[in-house]
């Protein structure tokens, strides 16, 4: 479904309410979401969600959807090895999980991008931005890597007294639960 809209759209995105897309193909708008989720984790589907603030629900604006590019998983194995290697199991497992509460475990550029966020402003800051996204919604627009890196960085900016030698625990007691399945396969694949 996702494919025959892109294909058909200019743009290669399309935007139509779940209720529609129901509609449209003869089922229910949670298939469509558990559907879109999957491919969201694997990086195969980018959905923009309607900006909710200050609106009933039934007022919100239709995602959009992109298509992500095919890739080759042992490639992005293969550059998850060299991550583990650069920078240690525990900073990639930690930049895994903090890539999995925005749906992007299996984005390589947003991995990366949360390794080096660590080393500038330390594994604190990164757990307190963490949990403050890990409290919004899965279809919350602001459950995004770049809303998450923008509070990783407002927040490194208003708390450069937190000594990065400080544990996350004693900063932010309640951790967010990482997308265990994600963690498992990269342990087991970089392994």
């Amino acid at each position: 479904m996702n494919l025959n809209y892109t294909q058909n759209s200019p743009s290669g995105r399309f935007s139509i309410s779940r209720e529609k897309l129901s509609k449209s193909h003869g089922i229910s708008e949670s298939f469509i979401s558990d559907g879109n989720q999957p491919l969201r984790k694997l990086n195969l589907l980018d959905i923009e969600y309607g900006e909710l603030e200050g609106l009933r629900f039934n007022e919100r604006k239709a995602s959009i959807y992109t298509l992500g590019k095919l890739y080759d998983s042992e490639d992005l194995k293969r550059e998850l090895g060299k991550l583990e290697q650069k920078y240690g199991k525990e900073k990639l497992v930690r930049a895994v999980r903090t890539a999995s509460l925005v749906f992007e475990e299996n984005n390589l550029k947003s991995i990366q991008t949360f390794i080096e966020l660590e080393d500038k402003y330390g594994e604190a800051v990164i757990e307190i931005a963490s949990k403050k996204i890990s409290e919004k919604n899965p279809d919350n627009p602001k459950r995004s890597a770049g809303y998450l890196i923008n509070t990783i960085k407002l927040i490194g900016g208003e708390n450069k007294n937190i000594p990065s030698h400080i544990p996350p625990e004693v900063v932010s007691p309640a951790k967010p639960e990482p997308d265990s399945e994600a963690v498992n396969n990269l342990l087991k694949n970089t392994a």
